[in-house]
């Protein structure tokens, strides 16, 4: 982990566009502020967390025997969510679409196709 010292200005805070870059934050941040703290992360997962979630979610609630598609943004609701196709790994048979909150990677909901169901 990296520190940095910066001095308040009337300005606010500025953080150097380099430490930015070494955060690799992305282009768009929230800030989480408390007394005493100020915590900086990306504004939304970028699509190689997202996946690396929702493999976790499959694996640990569905089972290793399915795979996922490349994750797509998409904004429903005026919410965006990463969207997976799940599938069999053996035959490629659609089971289901799980999405993911692009913010919080939280799993929004898992759909499973209907003849998965059956």
């Amino acid at each position: 982990m990296s520190k940095a010292y910066q001095v308040v200005t009337e300005q606010g805070l500025v953080i150097p566009p380099a430490l930015c870059a070494s955060a690799q934050l992305g282009d768009e941040v929230l800030l989480e502020i408390e007394p005493g703290r100020i915590a900086i992360r990306p504004a939304r997962l970028n699509p190689y967390e997202a996946q690396r979630r929702a493999l976790f979610y499959v694996l640990t609630h569905l089972g290793d025997a399915l795979r996922i598609s490349a994750p797509s943004l998409e904004l429903i609701n005026a919410t965006e969510q990463w969207h997976f196709n799940v599938s069999r790994k053996a035959t490629g048979e659609h089971r289901g679409l799980l999405a993911l909150n692009a913010e919080t990677g939280e799993v929004i909901s898992w759909m499973p196709s209907a003849d998965a169901i059956n």
